[in-house]
């Protein structure tokens, strides 16, 4: 019998290989490592693209960490790597710290910002805003154009997403176009400004809303990223109380209550099954989440109650202690997996399943933005030099 064709062998340890975890990229890199014929068929660009659309939904590799560096003195962005399942292992490489906060990230990019005294000498008591788009991937970044705001108004949020037409938005280029929308909360009125990274500049305000009264205007920063759900961008605010949504195509704002229940104050945005918008919030001990449904006579929004998770039946703690709560911090976009901090560490609670598994130990941070995106090995190659300091 004669031996199979170098062909045939290909394409069946393609098609094997094809197979691996997305979340285990580890194991692509080893793959890779077996030989030069195995590591042109899985680096080449053919094989990046079935393995995207084998598994359409890119894993979480990690996930940034807001916290404060006592050595510079400064906010500091770190990139965190994390394995949820015991067969998968990260060999994403460390990341420099970025100087500043990460606000949001989407389709590989992750957005960050610094503040600086203004450039304007004429008027000290303004703020320079500088926005950075970060691919932590290929570790390439844009730096936009600098707004120049009051320090302490307007209170604002800011979302990045890919703006390519014919993007599938699985494994975005970097040369793919992308926007970057700040919604701006200024006493009683939201508006909108948009940056393109096709035109270079930012435009606006593109939207405007009257809010009415606020509860705590500046509460439009609580943690946790946006969330890009039928085409508009949700953004909590008044600790969860409301929810502003941005139409991309439409230009078009509108405001959304929660639900109402104790958890105020305690509130977040999650990717509801479908893919929609939903709700978490905690309450003592308990985890409630609500989905979106029409409300009496097919009037408007309503919200319908559905899983709950006991945290305390979930994990070891010691109930009733006086430091034991738990607070949102954060989700990850389509999937349906919540981020809570206790008294000890971050929490990954899945909705579907119930699970809860700590992901970090610290308590001590401002936000977390997960970052989700595809991890193959063409795209190692660009990431295999040791990181730097603070950049």
């Amino acid at each position: 019998m004669a031996p199979p064709s170098p062909e045939l062998v290909d394409e069946l340890i393609e098609e094997i290989v094809l197979r691996f975890p997305p979340d285990n990229p580890a194991a692509l890199i080893r793959a890779a490592l077996v030989c030069k014929s195995w590591c042109r068929l899985i680096s080449s660009p053919r094989f990046r693209r079935r393995f995207r659309e084998f598994h359409r939904s890119a894993p979480m590799l990690g996930f940034l960490l807001d916290l404060w560096d006592n050595d510079d003195k400064s906010n500091i962005a770190r990139f965190v790597s994390i394995a949820f399942s015991s067969s998968s292992s990260s060999s994403f490489p460390p990341r420099a710290d970025r100087r500043g906060f990460a606000l949001d990230a989407r389709h590989g990019r992750v957005l960050l910002y610094t503040t600086h005294p203004s450039s304007q000498q004429h008027a000290p008591f303004l703020l320079d805003y500088c926005f950075v788009v970060w691919n932590p991937i290929t570790d390439e970044q844009k730096e936009l154009p600098v707004l120049t705001w009051y320090p302490h108004s307007p209170a604002w949020k800011a979302a990045v997403l890919c703006a390519g037409a014919t993007c599938d938005h699985l494994a975005c280029r970097n040369d793919e176009p992308f926007l970057v929308v700040l919604v701006s909360v200024a006493i009683d009125d939201v508006f909108v400004l948009v940056y393109s990274s096709e035109t270079g500049t930012w435009t606006g305000p593109t939207a405007h809303i009257h809010l009415g009264p606020t509860l705590v205007y500046y509460a439009v920063i609580p943690m946790g990223p946006s969330l890009l759900a039928g085409g508009q961008l949700h953004f909590a605010i008044e600790d969860g109380r409301r929810i502003i949504s941005y139409d991309i195509a439409e230009c078009f704002l509108s405001v959304i209550t929660t639900p109402r229940s104790h958890c105020v104050g305690n509130m977040g945005l999650v990717t509801a099954e479908g893919g929609g918008l939903g709700v978490v919030g905690v309450e003592g001990y308990k985890l409630y989440y609500w989905s979106p449904v029409l409300g009496p006579d097919d009037d408007g929004w309503d919200w319908k109650l559905g899983m709950v998770i006991e945290l305390d039946m979930m994990l070891s703690i010691d109930i009733g202690v006086p430091t034991t709560s738990f607070h949102v911090v954060g989700f990850a976009e389509g999937w349906d997996l919540v981020f809570v901090c206790g008294s000890d560490g971050v929490y990954a609670a899945a909705l579907e399943s119930g699970q809860v598994t700590k992901v970090h130990g610290t308590t001590h941070f401002f936000g977390i933005v997960p970052y989700m995106s595809f991890y193959t090995p063409d795209l190692a190659r660009s990431v295999l030099s040791p990181p730097s300091a603070h950049q």
